[in-house]
């Protein structure tokens, strides 16, 4: 549940949320209009427009590394031309450089960095839309993102919840529209819950079940040391407890394991549903 999210998944969010690479926030670009996407970039990236990029995500090492505006326009030039923003040629030159990302992968580049692999910062994207003319910001939502959008809205109840319930109520009346106010927030807080009291048909419901039974039987294959032989059907209890084991060890830091919060705890609802 978004509600339940752990510390590390927050963390995890709060980057995606606040900051993305070139190459996503290209991608969202080029889906909303395929053929204007390097146009628009270059916009953006005009040097009086304070959108600048980064050599990493927001809290590690290389988030204060500003990449100087004529190195990235001479990069974007290059990738233009390929035609994609991931192209070999669109490179800045910078010293020897050690970076960890926010999945802890450490990368080690030589004297040229991606342009797609730098980052961009949520608030800069938004004033340099706005110093265009652009209405809608083209963020590109990930999952990560996604829920902790979702945990910030919670917070907010929360904290409207605790004010209001902190409010004296003299009255009746009053007393009556409080608790229709503590209603309406509660309410809300629920809606905000992954899978909710949402109902589904039963052909969603069908395809949810073989999804999830998919992933579990990928995720019980890839386990170390696996006793399942490839002719063997394991049971769903045995699925939901290779899947149970699987989450908890990477909870461990075990080397295997899920590597995406919001994966894991959807498969671990979803193992659920199964089993009801």
């Amino acid at each position: 549940m978004t509600d339940h999210i752990d510390d590390l998944a927050i963390q995890r969010g709060q980057v995606r949320y606040e900051s993305c690479t070139v190459r996503e926030l290209f991608v969202e670009l080029r889906r909303r209009n395929p053929t204007q996407a390097f146009a628009v970039l270059r916009a953006l990236l005009d040097v009086d427009k304070g959108l600048r990029l980064r050599l990493a995500a927001p809290g590690y090492i290389g988030d204060d590394e500003i990449i100087h505006h004529g190195d990235v326009s001479a990069a974007l030039v290059k990738a233009e031309r390929a035609g994609e923003i991931d192209s070999a040629e669109a490179t800045i030159r910078k010293n020897p450089i050690r970076r960890r990302d926010i999945d802890h992968i450490e990368t080690i580049y030589g004297d040229e960095v991606p342009l797609h692999d730098l980052w961009i910062l949520r608030t800069e994207l938004e004033s340099a839309c706005r110093a265009i003319g652009m209405q809608e910001i083209p963020w590109p939502e990930t999952e990560d993102s996604a829920a902790y959008a979702v945990h910030l809205r919670r917070e907010k109840l929360l904290v409207e919840q605790d004010r209001i319930s902190a409010l004296p109520a003299t009255t009746a009346g009053d007393e009556k529209l409080k608790q229709a106010r503590l209603n309406e927030i509660e309410k809300k807080i629920k809606a905000l819950e992954v899978g909710g009291t949402k109902d589904i048909s039963a052909q969603e419901r069908a395809t949810l079940l073989r999804t999830i039974g998919a992933l579990a039987l990928t995720i019980v294959a890839q386990q170390k040391g696996n006793k399942f032989g490839t002719a063997d059907k394991p049971s769903i209890s045995q699925i939901a407890q290779a899947v149970a084991e699987t989450i908890k060890d990477r909870e461990g830091r075990a080397p295997h394991g899920l590597g995406d919060t919001a994966l894991r705890t959807r498969i671990a609802d979803g193992l659920k549903l199964l089993r009801s």
